[in-house]
């Protein structure tokens, strides 16, 4: 089976940015801080900090919080909470040539992570007093719980004397369902009472590019990685491969204020 492009594009651009970012913190040093008027700078006045955020990334897409406050000059201490999307690597999209309805061949689950979290933010590189971009890098950890969803599609059955045939919507079993008897994939609202829960852990780091000259308000890019642990494989494909570590790499926006 072959990799999905957009699988090439993230597991090679966004290391190589963050290579790229590691090389400028290690040539950097942390400033001060700007001062205004001959006092304390504004980011350091404002000190508590609330953003959203929504990514993308190598496996999905997501949305996030994170709220914080600034410990010191150059240090700022976070909670964040984010739901993310989390696809297999080799899920291939596939069509029955008498509809429309596509589906993933194999899928058994689909997956969404939910991550609570606490984490460090530190600043390389403070805005000047005229704007720019502040350049901090961070580290985050917490719990990692996996929610599946069982995929349901829509199949052609028989009666017991196979003299009539209708459609009926299962949850996916790779014993029965074949790409000569699914018609398409079944309701979204389907498997929602079937819901399954494992907990795991989380870690995440990568760096922080805040831009903008109104210290009030939070606009700003990041880029990094997330490594999600759990205690025993995830079952989202049935003839690949499943795995019970997951390593992404995201780019995100974030938008939210500061204040005191």
């Amino acid at each position: 089976m072959k990799y999905k492009p957009w699988y090439f594009f993230f597991s090679g651009l966004v290391p190589s940015v963050i290579i790229l970012l590691l090389s400028m913190f290690v040539l950097s040093k942390p400033s001060t801080g700007q001062e205004v008027g001959g006092g304390l700078s504004t980011s350091v006045l404002l000190r508590k900090e609330k953003a959203f955020s929504a990514h993308i990334s190598s496996n999905g897409i997501g949305f996030g919080y994170r709220q914080g406050k600034q410990n010191s000059v150059t240090r700022k201490t976070f909670f964040e909470a984010e739901i993310s999307t989390m696809k297999h690597e080799k899920e291939i999209r596939s069509h029955n040539y008498f509809t429309t309805r596509s589906y993933y061949y194999g899928k058994l689950n689909s997956m969404v992570v939910l991550r609570p979290g606490i984490g460090i933010h530190r600043i390389v590189s403070e805005k000047p007093y005229w704007g720019g971009v502040e350049v901090r890098y961070f580290y985050f950890a917490g719990a990692s719980v996996a929610v599946l969803k069982p995929v349901y599609l829509i199949v052609i059955k028989a009666n017991s004397a196979a003299t009539e045939y209708y459609y009926a919507e299962e949850p996916y079993n790779p014993d029965e369902h074949f790409p000569d008897n699914i018609m398409g994939r079944g309701s979204f609202t389907k498997g929602f009472n079937e819901l399954k829960l494992i907990a795991g852990g989380y870690v995440k780091g990568g760096f922080h590019f805040e831009f903008g000259k109104d210290e009030k308000i939070v606009r700003s890019l990041e880029t990094g990685f997330n490594l999600d642990l759990y205690p025993k494989h995830v079952p989202l494909m049935a003839f690949d491969k499943n795995k019970n570590i997951f390593i992404t790499f995201y780019i995100s926006y974030c938008f939210g204020k500061r204040y005191d």
